[in-house]
């Protein structure tokens, strides 16, 4: 309940948006086995980049829906969506492009996690530091993550291939 309060003053959300996060909070335990912790961080990530209530509730069940296919908690994989969402300056204006956004988002990080040998980490780690530059020179997050592959495959991981490639976009 404390955590909900703190979600609620950061984002400005009213009693009743807080009520469709909290019942979302239940559902995603009960879907998903979210645990509800690991649901209110990544509502609050969503909320501190100023999404509405419903918009964030999407983003969120994308979120708890990717983490469980990497294996990982929704609060986890909502540090990812964030680093992604905020650094490849994606919008999602309505409920629809947040579902829209958030399942591309999530599909691309799976792919990665299973189609190659990035972790989950590997992931975040990579976009944590390539994701701005590569927005800033319109390469997109699947061309980026195809090249942040290739790297690992050659055995440089996350964070070293993420500084490499902003480096590379940089000159």
């Amino acid at each position: 309940l404390r955590k909900d309060r703190e979600i609620a003053a950061r984002a400005s959300y009213s009693n009743p948006d807080m009520e469709l996060l909290r019942k979302q909070q239940r559902e995603l335990a009960t879907a998903l086995g979210s645990t509800v912790e690991a649901t209110q961080k990544a509502q609050e990530k969503f909320g501190l980049l100023g999404y509405k209530a419903p918009t964030n509730a999407a983003l969120t069940k994308s979120t708890a829906v990717g983490a469980r296919a990497m294996g990982v908690n929704a609060a986890d994989n909502a540090e990812l969506m964030e680093t992604m969402i905020s650094q490849f300056g994606i919008k999602a204006d309505s409920v629809g492009d947040a579902m829209r956004e958030g399942k591309r988002l999530n599909d691309i990080a799976a792919v990665a996690t299973k189609k190659s040998n990035m972790t989950h980490e590997d992931v975040r780690e990579y976009f944590k530091f390539s994701a701005a530059a590569a927005h800033s020179v319109n390469v997109s997050p699947e061309q980026s993550i195809a090249m942040g592959m290739a790297l690992r495959r050659g055995g440089i991981p996350g964070s070293e291939a993420g500084v490499f490639e902003r480096q590379f976009y940089a000159r």
